[in-house]
């Protein structure tokens, strides 16, 4: 009889750790981390908020670089470096009159009531536009997980 119940624990404790398991494993899986790697080998690690859909780049032959991902609902986050064209926040961030490259960046709300944010780290300009006010937590969540790796 003990080696009855004590099977059911054990199948019981393998069956809760593979739930576990599998919800952890869900819940990332609508979420991307980008991996966005200079030529110099420095690597900028972010976590995407769920749902993102197109991705888009854009180059030059200087090196200037910039990636952006597009949601359904209009909302883009992008990672540019080197870049010689605006961000897609880059006339918002000369009105603001708020230096990027503060520890904080430069943030506010366009004419449609979508919110923006433009932040500097170490060569890399890495911001979102265009997002509704329901979904500002995630953005920032999403900026509050940038990683620098050399």
């Amino acid at each position: 009889m003990r080696l009855i119940r004590s099977l059911n624990v054990n199948i019981l404790l393998i069956f809760s750790c593979s739930l576990l398991a599998l919800a952890t494993s869900c819940s990332s899986l609508n979420q991307k981390q980008l991996i966005y790697t200079t030529p110099e080998r420095r690597e900028l690690l972010i976590n995407l908020p769920y749902g993102q859909g197109e991705e888009d780049y854009k180059t030059n032959l200087d090196g200037a670089s910039e990636q952006l991902f597009s949601y359904k609902d209009g909302s883009v986050v992008y990672v540019s470096r080197n870049t010689t064209w605006p961000t897609p926040n880059g006339e918002r961030v000369k009105q603001s009159g708020i230096s990027a490259s503060s520890n904080q960046g430069s943030s506010g709300t366009d004419e449609k009531g979508l919110c923006w944010k433009e932040i500097h780290i170490e060569g890399f300009i890495v911001g979102y536009t265009a997002v509704p006010p329901s979904r500002l937590r995630r953005f920032d969540r999403s900026l509050n997980s940038i990683r620098l790796k050399d």
